[in-house]
């Protein structure tokens, strides 16, 4: 059955030194028989088993196994060759100590796939004597016993060959003599192949005895079985029964043999066993090769796995804590980062009954992937109309962002500057400018300004008031056309309010209440009925004052009384986001009646353009190199010459020497680069020059020797300083305006031209360009006015809403509500977190992995000894790695629970942290009612992949290393 030919071994030494471990073994094994090999340390006998059990392979020469040669092995046939036909047992016994006698024994049968069945397993152990130890441990066997348990696990997958390696090294001479009787019986059925030093049992036991020396067989003998009556001479010994009379034949070959011997021979008894040399061995198994691949069950890997965690326990504990951290941290990055916006938006207005809010475009800013809520950019086209198919025509009032000005703004200190990049609009109660213009009908008025219990708009009235009036005031009421056309709009009273305070130099504190003092009345009506000029000259009529409530008893004047009457601490009153909100979003607003407002008056009479965050660069008509001579932290105007024109002609200009001679009619030259006439001063701060050097009659007189100066207006990008400009215009000079001799001469002009040089002077002063024809700002002036918000109702679905809220998060757009700025805060608290939580969890995430690998790592170390037992009774190499994957699973598995139940509560605490810390922040309950953070599906299967993948890294490297493990090398492990 089983044949060696020629087979040979040369092993290396890490230092390259050769050496023969068998040198051309040829050895037919018979198919039955108990057949012992001898031989001393280094002789190849544990080499040759090694081959021949198919722990190792031969460098030439051909193991033959039922007619199959191991020349047509693959690596993994060699595992199902002794899965399939040989049993093994060891001189350490090594059966698995986790595993009960039951389990140790049935093992063999689940690597073939059979099931373990008790008739199977309880026969072979009563066969070997240890009927009635099946559940126990071997921790609670005898050596003996322990070798019987590795005998019947040998036996119980009936094999055809069993190897034994010193099968008695470390039993007393009962207890071996027993263990040979027992495989001696065994080998009557099967061949039974002992290694071992024992010459004597080798001579009491064996069939057969092969001898090894220095890698070769230098002896080969077979037992021979003689009958008591059997007379044999062989090799000059002379074998005579005992108690038997010699015939005359054998008394002639016994004669004859002393003869030619000299008399040297020996005569001894024969015995009824004695040994000869190994002649011709005969087989009947030739033929009828099959293999079966192991396979091991999950049951048994997971316990060979799981008994290493009572090893190494605290590592164990570390490994698992921190790898938990990571994945928990992880998770919660991945919910901070993943705070839906638009659904906690939508949840928080139905929870709060909030139907009404505000879309505006806002700017891009690339740090949070986010946009800034303090720059209110035009609506894009596809953007808006997308927005408005969420919605009903008579839900959207569209916001205008033509804001006025009416009194001095400026940043005095960080303080206030960084208020305002965080969103706090308002330095102070009192605003000092329109937040820009909507168009609303009546019925939408109410919307937003009716009075609780009242059905229609009111607008503000006060009583008699001698000897103003003799009866009660209204001040107007909602624009009629003809109002449109003239210009008038409506304001509110808190705006009212604000421009008697910038424009007449009223006391806040005066203005409470109406009635009691004669100077407020009295501006309040010259208000209302010569309306206002803000700082660039554009002049607003009224056309009636809405009465929102904000200065009777329980509006916000009387909420907010002392913190107007003392305003140093007016951002920092916790109500300060709502009165922010409701003075920039609903009461510092103008109101027209229609757009006729936008088409007939604003669009003609506005004077200038905004170019924002520019710098200019002067250069001349020679090619010199340009550089930026001027660098202007806000916006420059661009003014109509029109305006200029409306109050002085030509010849005016000229003959009082206040514009270069021909200025205007280069500006119609159309040659010309964008003509442009300059101030003096605008001229002087661009090109350097001194202007009076230059005067002739108090005039730059450029008629008879105009040398064109060029500048650029670049325009860039906010606080960007680096950044080459978003759009660069080349200006032509074309002339000169001599802005301060107009001043001068201003008294002696009319009152009425008086005040539009006023409104000239102011737009000059405030930051114009220049003057430019008007067709140049006409498209610019078009640009100012498109749509830069939309006053909506919320759609009454609050899945809708958030499909719109989520498309207009997605394109910059955000909304202005009540809870508006706490949504916001928090969405930018989770980012930071986000960001904070990613990267520790990076850190902790690879220390982790490092941590695995390694207790994976010692896993297989401590495991070697069951690694090479398996190895050695057929498992592949995928059945031993299957241990230390599901060892890994089920620190995952444990891993991954525990990283679960950290998200909830750390979602719980950040939650109830931020609940308990915003309140007292902001003196409210709104944040009980705004949707937080919430454990979704998403982040739990985020933490799911994520643990696969940190096992999967650490543990790749050992499990490829056990997969590709020689089963020899496992075995020297043992």
């Amino acid at each position: 059955m089983l044949t060696l030919k020629n087979i040979k071994k040369t092993y290396k030494s890490k230092k390259g030194t050769a050496s023969a471990a068998l040198k051309g073994i040829n050895i037919q094994f018979p198919d039955n028989g108990l057949v012992f090999i001898l031989g001393k340390s280094g002789s190849g006998k544990s080499t040759l088993l090694n081959i021949v059990g198919g722990l190792d392979s031969p460098d030439s020469g051909q193991i033959i196994i039922k007619g199959k040669s191991n020349k047509d092995f693959s690596g993994q046939d060699y595992d199902s060759y002794r899965n399939t036909y040989l049993g093994f047992i060891f001189q350490e016994y090594n059966v698995l100590d986790e595993f009960s006698v039951y389990d140790n024994v049935a093992l063999s049968l689940r690597l073939q796939g059979k099931k373990a069945e008790k008739e199977a397993v309880g026969k072979i152990l009563h066969q070997v004597g240890l009927n009635g130890f099946e559940k126990r441990k071997p921790n609670e066997l005898s050596g003996g016993q322990k070798q019987r348990v590795a005998i019947a696990r040998a036996l119980v997958k009936e094999p055809e060959i069993i190897f034994a390696d010193e099968p008695t090294g470390n039993l007393d001479s009962a207890t071996s003599a027993q263990i040979f009787n027992l495989l001696g019986k065994l080998s009557k059925e099967k061949l039974v192949v002992i290694v071992s030093h024992d010459r004597d049992s080798a001579e009491r036991y064996a069939d057969r005895i092969i001898e090894l020396a220095d890698g070769i067989v230098i002896s080969d003998i077979t037992k021979h079985n003689a009958s008591e009556n059997e007379f044999e001479i062989n090799s000059g010994v002379i074998s005579i029964p005992k108690s038997r009379v010699l015939n005359g034949t054998e008394i002639e070959q016994l004669n004859q043999t002393i003869q030619k011997s000299k008399g040297k021979v020996t005569i001894q008894h024969s015995t009824a066993n004695s040994f000869s040399n190994t002649g011709e061995v005969k087989t009947e198994k030739t033929d009828g090769f099959k293999l079966i691949k192991s396979r091991l069950p999950n049951r048994f890997a997971a316990s060979i796995g799981a008994s290493n965690f009572k090893t190494k326990k605290f590592r164990l504990i570390v490994t698992i804590f921190l790898t938990v951290v990571a994945l928990a941290l992880f998770g919660l990055s991945q919910i901070f980062s993943g705070y839906n916006i638009a659904y906690a938006s939508a949840q928080s207005f139905e929870k709060n009954g909030i139907t009404n809010i505000i879309l505006k475009q806002g700017q891009h800013i690339e740090q949070y992937n986010t946009f800034n809520r303090n720059t209110v950019e035009v609506f894009n086209v596809q953007s808006y109309n997308k927005i408005r198919e969420y919605l009903d025509d008579e839900d959207v009032i569209n916001f205008y962002g033509n804001g006025i000005s009416f009194g001095p703004y400026s940043i005095t200190n960080v303080r206030d500057m960084l208020k305002r990049l965080i969103g706090k609009t308002l330095s102070s109660p009192i605003t000092s400018e329109s937040e820009g213009l909507v168009v609303m009908s009546e019925e939408q008025l109410k919307k937003y300004y009716l009075k609780p219990g009242k059905t229609e708009i009111e607008y503000l009235t006060i009583p008699a008031f001698p000897p103003l009036f003799s009866v009660p005031f209204t001040f107007g009421g909602y624009p009629t056309e003809q109002d449109s056309i003239d210009g008038k709009v409506l304001i509110t009273d808190y705006l009212a309010w604000c421009l008697l305070v910038y424009q007449m130099d009223e006391r806040p504190d005066m203005l409470y209440p109406l009635n009691d003092d004669y100077n407020y009345v009295h501006n309040l009506i010259m208000l209302y009925q010569n309306g206002f000029t803000d700082p660039n000259g554009f002049h607003i009529n009224i056309s009636g004052i809405i009465d929102t409530g904000f200065i009777d008893q329980t509006g916000f004047y009387k909420k907010w009384e002392n913190i107007f009457k003392n305003s140093e601490d007016f951002s920092e009153n916790p109500d300060y986001y709502d009165y922010v909100d409701a003075a920039v979003n609903y009461y510092s607003l103008m109101i027209a009646g229609d757009t006729e407002y936008i088409n007939q008056y604003v669009v003609q009479n506005k004077a200038t353009s905004s170019i924002k965050n520019v710098k200019i660069q002067a250069y001349s008509m020679s090619g010199s190199e340009p550089k930026y001579s001027q660098s202007t932290p806000g916006n420059l105007g661009i003014i109509k010459i029109g305006e200029l024109l409306k109050y002085y002609s030509e010849t005016d200009l000229y003959d009082n020497d206040y514009l270069t001679e021909d200025s205007l009619l280069r500006l119609s030259d159309t040659s010309i680069e964008n003509p442009i006439i300059l101030t003096a001063q605008r001229y002087d701060s661009i090109f350097a020059t001194d202007i009076s050097k230059l005067l002739k009659n108090g005039i730059y007189d450029i008629h008879n020797d105009f040398t064109p100066r060029q500048f650029t207006v670049g325009n860039f990008k906010p606080f960007s300083e680096k950044d080459p400009p978003l759009s660069e215009t080349v200006y032509t000079v074309v002339g000169i305006l001599n802005d301060e001799q107009i001043i001068e001469d201003m008294p002696t002009t009319p009152a009425t031209l008086a005040y539009a040089l006023q409104g000239i002077r102011r737009l000059v002063s405030s930051g114009a360009l220049g003057w430019v024809p008007d067709e140049v700002v006409e498209p610019l002036i078009a640009e100012d006015y498109q749509i830069k918000g939309m006053y909506i109702t919320l759609p009454s679905s609050v899945h809708t809403s958030e499909a719109m809220l989520k498309f207009a998060n997605d394109h910059y757009i955000y909304h202005e509500s009540g809870i508006s700025n706490t949504v916001y805060m928090i969405a930018q608290v989770f980012d930071i977190f986000a960001i904070i939580f990613r990267y520790l969890a990076l850190i902790l995430g690879i220390f982790s992995t490092i941590l695995l690998f390694n207790f994976v790592s010692l896993s297989v170390i401590n495991k070697q000894k069951e690694i090479g037992i398996l190895r050695a009774i057929g498992a592949r190499g995928i059945d031993v790695s299957k241990i230390f994957l599901i060892e890994a699973f089920i620190i995952a598995a444990i891993t991954v629970a525990f990283a679960w139940l950290l998200m909830f509560v750390g979602v719980w605490a950040v939650n109830a942290l931020l609940i308990d810390n915003l309140q007292t922040f902001l003196q409210s309950n709104v944040i009980t009612k705004i949707s937080l953070l919430a454990v979704s599906v998403s982040p739990l299967v985020f933490v799911l992949v994520a643990c696969g993948i940190i096992t999967l890294i650490a543990t790749l490297i050992p499990v490829i290393k056990i997969s590709r493990m020689r089963p020899v090398d496992a075995i020297k492990k043992i």
